[in-house]
């Protein structure tokens, strides 16, 4: 290679590295420019001071609405259904003592016949013995000499067996009438209390016999829900115990299509067992006129329907009340501390519903809740806070 052919190659790699050089010195040799100071504080915050209650909150749960008394509505008698009510219907209303179906009663009517024929027969009989003792008895006092008669012979000539086997007949003539007039009544079939068919399995004209299932009957007097309570919830509330104690005041909400409708209740007792499955405590709240038949002006709370439930707690202190708009995810909250600065605070809650919180721990007594937004804030960060709209210094 020629000393020309190598200066044309050398040369542009020269100049590369030359240029190479003098840019890394440039920039080696260039200050930094300072930091612009961002400033973290938010303009202001508007808070509110702790404060803390004695309350008696109310305590969530829910359950179904039940009839405290539900039977199996079962003849005693056979026949032929020939006649029904009206209300002979599921869901029908029936009050106590009206008749809901009848059951042919002609050969109950004929037993009933005959054993009202045997009653007579035997009034007769012992009516007979009655004068036949009569005469007996005159006989026997006329009669001079009753040394030798022994206590049988007395009563035999007194004829007191036969007067006392025609009172047996009698007794007996007499409970087969009260029998046969059971019977017959029992053709009828009578509503117990004031309540509601349900599950009806006959209607007219079919044979039944005594056991067959003719419907199911409940009582809506007084209705029940059975409620879980957890073991948090039992720690907050004075449970009715197996002795009799004072009731818990409750209160049912029922959701409609025209809203919701509360109805007044109370914990009546617990089962006082705990669930196999669960380890729950079932509590039983107590509604009376769940219809409302004596003329509320609530519609009527019906049977099966779900209900929530709030229960009474006893009387707790230091609980702090808030809008539950303020807590965050994580049950978190922010405030300002005694510093003026941003802080999440954990804390715990009561098991409540709705759009109040209440916060059993987790505060601190210098803290300010922060009521206001905060966006793009994080712990630490200084804030000026507002009480009532005045800058607290």
């Amino acid at each position: 290679m020629s000393a020309v052919s190598k200066r044309q190659i050398l040369l542009p790699v020269l100049v590369i590295m030359a240029a190479i050089l003098v840019t890394f010195l440039m920039v080696s040799q260039r200050e930094t420019p300072a930091k612009k100071a961002v400033d973290t504080r938010l303009n202001q915050v508007n808070a509110i001071a702790l404060h803390t209650e004695t309350l008696q909150i109310p305590l969530a749960s829910q359950g179904v609405v039940e009839a405290r008394t539900r039977i199996r509505l079962l003849p005693e008698v056979s026949g032929r259904i020939v006649e029904v009510a009206d209300h002979w219907v599921n869901g029908g209303y029936v009050r106590k003592g009206e008749v809901m179906l009848r059951i042919e009663d002609h050969s109950y009517r004929n037993q009933l016949a005959r054993a009202k024929a045997s009653l007579a027969q035997a009034n007769s009989v012992l009516t007979q013995e009655k004068a036949l003792a009569y005469v007996a008895k005159k006989d026997w006092e006329k009669r001079s000499d009753h040394a030798d008669d022994n206590q049988a012979g007395r009563s035999l000539a007194l004829r007191e067996p036969q007067l006392a086997s025609a009172q047996a007949q009698l007794a007996a003539a007499e409970a087969d009438v009260a029998s046969a007039e059971i019977l017959l009544e029992k053709t009828r079939i009578r509503a117990p209390f004031d309540g509601i068919i349900s599950n009806k399995a006959v209607d007219i004209g079919q044979v039944i016999s005594p056991g067959q299932l003719l419907a199911e009957f409940d009582a809506i007097d007084i209705a029940e829900v059975r409620v879980p309570l957890t073991q948090r919830q039992q720690s907050l509330l004075d449970l009715p115990g197996l002795a009799a104690s004072k009731p818990v005041d409750a209160e049912l909400l029922y959701h409609t299509a025209s809203g919701v409708f509360r109805y007044p209740g109370q914990l009546v007792r617990t089962e006082a067992i705990l669930d196999d499955v669960t380890k729950v405590l079932y509590g039983v709240i107590r509604i009376a006129d769940p219809y409302q038949l004596d003329g509320s002006q609530l519609p009527p709370l019906p049977l099966g329907a779900f209900v929530e439930i709030d229960i009474v707690s006893r009387p707790l202190t230091g609980i702090v009340r808030l809008p539950q708009r303020l807590l965050r995810p994580g049950n978190r909250i922010w405030v300002a501390d005694i510093d003026n600065r941003l802080q999440q605070r954990t804390v715990t809650l009561l098991p409540v519903r709705g759009d109040t919180i209440y916060v059993e721990s987790g505060l601190l007594p210098q803290d300010r809740i922060i009521v206001s937004s905060v966006v793009d804030a994080h712990e630490g960060n200084p804030v000026d806070v507002l009480m009532d709209g005045k800058a607290e210094p």
